[in-house]
Protein backbone atom coordinates (compact mmCIF):
# COMPACT_ATOMS: atom_id res chain seq x y z
CA UNK A 1 0.00 0.00 0.00
CA UNK A 2 2.92 2.46 0.85
CA UNK A 3 4.05 1.56 -2.72
CA UNK A 4 1.13 2.92 -4.17
CA UNK A 5 0.92 6.02 -2.20
CA UNK A 6 4.50 6.94 -3.85
CA UNK A 7 3.31 5.80 -7.16
CA UNK A 8 0.98 8.83 -7.10
CA UNK A 9 3.51 11.10 -5.42
CA UNK A 10 6.60 9.81 -7.27
CA UNK A 11 5.19 10.09 -10.78
CA UNK A 12 8.49 9.86 -12.65
CA UNK A 13 8.64 6.36 -11.18
CA UNK A 14 11.96 6.81 -9.09
CA UNK A 15 10.44 5.60 -5.66
CA UNK A 16 12.69 6.40 -2.83
CA UNK A 17 13.85 3.41 -0.72
CA UNK A 18 12.44 3.11 3.00
CA UNK A 19 13.21 2.33 6.33
CA UNK A 20 10.49 1.95 8.72
CA UNK A 21 11.30 2.28 12.48
CA UNK A 22 8.80 2.57 15.00
CA UNK A 23 9.98 4.97 17.72
CA UNK A 24 8.56 4.18 20.96
CA UNK A 25 8.37 6.98 23.38
CA UNK A 26 6.57 6.14 26.21
CA UNK A 27 7.98 2.85 28.04
CA UNK A 28 8.80 1.59 31.52
CA UNK A 29 11.59 0.76 30.74
CA UNK A 30 14.61 2.49 32.55
CA UNK A 31 18.67 1.83 32.29
CA UNK A 32 21.01 2.84 35.45
CA UNK A 33 24.92 1.90 35.67
CA UNK A 34 25.32 0.76 39.42
CA UNK A 35 28.04 1.86 41.22
CA UNK A 36 29.89 -0.81 43.31
CA UNK A 37 31.86 1.24 45.46
CA UNK A 38 29.49 4.00 46.20
CA UNK A 39 26.10 1.72 46.07
CA UNK A 40 24.86 4.66 43.64
CA UNK A 41 22.88 4.09 40.96
CA UNK A 42 23.41 6.63 38.27
CA UNK A 43 21.98 7.68 34.72
CA UNK A 44 23.43 5.84 31.28
CA UNK A 45 26.05 8.25 29.34
CA UNK A 46 24.47 9.81 26.11
CA UNK A 47 25.14 7.72 23.29
CA UNK A 48 24.18 4.18 24.92
CA UNK A 49 22.73 1.93 22.84
CA UNK A 50 21.11 -1.36 24.13
CA UNK A 51 20.50 -3.49 21.33
CA UNK A 52 20.90 -6.96 23.44
CA UNK A 53 19.35 -8.51 25.86
CA UNK A 54 16.41 -6.80 27.08
CA UNK A 55 15.10 -6.44 23.77
CA UNK A 56 12.73 -8.20 21.06
CA UNK A 57 14.95 -11.65 20.59
CA UNK A 58 14.70 -12.06 17.14
CA UNK A 59 13.71 -8.76 15.25
CA UNK A 60 15.93 -5.59 14.85
CA UNK A 61 14.87 -3.32 17.91
CA UNK A 62 16.89 -1.86 20.70
CA UNK A 63 17.30 1.35 22.96
CA UNK A 64 19.15 4.54 22.75
CA UNK A 65 19.43 6.90 25.38
CA UNK A 66 20.68 10.12 23.41
CA UNK A 67 20.75 12.99 25.86
CA UNK A 68 22.63 13.51 29.16
CA UNK A 69 20.43 13.41 32.44
CA UNK A 70 20.50 16.92 33.38
CA UNK A 71 18.04 16.45 36.21
CA UNK A 72 16.01 12.84 37.41
CA UNK A 73 16.12 9.92 35.43
CA UNK A 74 17.35 9.78 31.61
CA UNK A 75 14.63 7.70 29.38
CA UNK A 76 15.66 6.01 26.66
CA UNK A 77 13.71 5.56 23.85
CA UNK A 78 12.90 1.89 22.18
CA UNK A 79 12.86 1.99 18.58
CA UNK A 80 12.08 -0.83 16.58
CA UNK A 81 13.04 -1.38 12.49
CA UNK A 82 10.24 -3.01 10.58
CA UNK A 83 11.28 -2.44 7.25
CA UNK A 84 14.45 -1.91 5.93
CA UNK A 85 14.81 -1.78 1.64
CA UNK A 86 17.82 0.16 2.03
CA UNK A 87 20.01 -2.24 3.68
CA UNK A 88 21.16 -1.13 6.59
CA UNK A 89 23.42 -2.38 9.51
CA UNK A 90 22.52 -2.57 12.89
CA UNK A 91 25.17 0.37 13.56
CA UNK A 92 24.41 2.74 11.08
CA UNK A 93 20.50 2.68 11.37
CA UNK A 94 21.72 3.27 15.67
CA UNK A 95 24.46 5.62 14.42
CA UNK A 96 21.23 7.58 12.06
CA UNK A 97 19.06 7.57 15.32
CA UNK A 98 21.79 9.19 17.32
CA UNK A 99 22.67 11.98 15.28
CA UNK A 100 19.04 12.85 14.26
CA UNK A 101 18.70 13.39 18.30
CA UNK A 102 21.30 16.24 17.47
CA UNK A 103 19.25 17.69 14.47
CA UNK A 104 16.45 19.65 16.23
CA UNK A 105 16.72 23.27 15.15
CA UNK A 106 14.83 24.62 18.29
CA UNK A 107 17.46 22.59 20.84
CA UNK A 108 21.36 23.46 20.93
CA UNK A 109 21.53 20.04 23.05
CA UNK A 110 20.75 16.52 21.91
CA UNK A 111 17.03 15.46 22.35
CA UNK A 112 15.34 12.08 23.80
CA UNK A 113 14.09 11.67 20.09
CA UNK A 114 15.22 12.04 16.61
CA UNK A 115 13.80 15.68 15.23
CA UNK A 116 11.62 14.42 12.28
CA UNK A 117 9.86 12.22 15.38
CA UNK A 118 9.39 15.62 17.34
CA UNK A 119 9.22 17.62 14.54
CA UNK A 120 5.85 14.79 13.02
CA UNK A 121 4.89 14.83 16.98
CA UNK A 122 4.04 18.67 16.68
CA UNK A 123 2.66 18.68 13.14
CA UNK A 124 0.57 15.92 15.10
CA UNK A 125 -0.54 17.57 17.96
CA UNK A 126 -0.95 21.10 15.64
CA UNK A 127 -3.61 19.31 13.21
CA UNK A 128 -6.49 20.34 16.28
CA UNK A 129 -6.62 23.61 14.34
CA UNK A 130 -6.93 22.16 10.95
CA UNK A 131 -10.21 23.81 9.82
CA UNK A 132 -13.38 21.72 10.04
CA UNK A 133 -15.69 21.41 6.65
CA UNK A 134 -18.94 23.89 6.64
CA UNK A 135 -21.45 20.96 6.46
CA UNK A 136 -19.97 20.38 10.42
CA UNK A 137 -23.28 18.89 12.63
CA UNK A 138 -22.67 21.47 15.12
CA UNK A 139 -24.03 25.07 15.20
CA UNK A 140 -21.61 27.63 16.18
CA UNK A 141 -23.86 28.51 19.50
CA UNK A 142 -23.33 24.79 20.52
CA UNK A 143 -19.26 25.10 19.57
CA UNK A 144 -18.93 28.52 21.79
CA UNK A 145 -20.72 26.23 24.50
CA UNK A 146 -18.41 23.28 24.05
CA UNK A 147 -15.32 24.74 23.73
CA UNK A 148 -13.38 22.61 26.83
CA UNK A 149 -14.77 19.24 25.39
CA UNK A 150 -12.29 17.07 23.50
CA UNK A 151 -12.55 17.72 20.01
CA UNK A 152 -13.52 13.98 17.98
CA UNK A 153 -12.99 14.76 14.66
CA UNK A 154 -12.33 12.65 11.90
CA UNK A 155 -10.41 13.08 9.11
CA UNK A 156 -13.65 13.18 7.09
CA UNK A 157 -14.28 16.61 8.76
CA UNK A 158 -11.63 17.66 7.84
CA UNK A 159 -10.64 19.67 4.66
CA UNK A 160 -7.97 18.83 3.06
CA UNK A 161 -6.23 20.75 0.65
CA UNK A 162 -3.38 20.22 -1.01
CA UNK A 163 -0.40 22.20 0.47
CA UNK A 164 1.61 23.85 -2.22
CA UNK A 165 5.77 24.21 -1.02
CA UNK A 166 8.06 25.75 -2.46
CA UNK A 167 10.35 23.74 -4.69
CA UNK A 168 13.77 24.95 -2.91
CA UNK A 169 11.38 23.18 0.80
CA UNK A 170 10.22 19.78 -1.20
CA UNK A 171 12.01 16.64 -0.17
CA UNK A 172 13.46 18.44 3.38
CA UNK A 173 12.20 18.68 6.92
CA UNK A 174 10.48 22.18 6.22
CA UNK A 175 8.22 22.25 9.52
Amino acid sequence: MMKRADLAIYLSGVLPKICFIVVKKTHNTRLFLYDEERKLTENVAAGTVIDTHIVHPTQFSFFLNAHAGMMGTSNAILYHVLYDEIGFSSDEIEQLTYYLCHSDVRCLKACREPAPVRYAHDVAYNARYLKKRPNDHQNSRQNETDENEENNATLDDIDSNVILIDENLKDSQWF
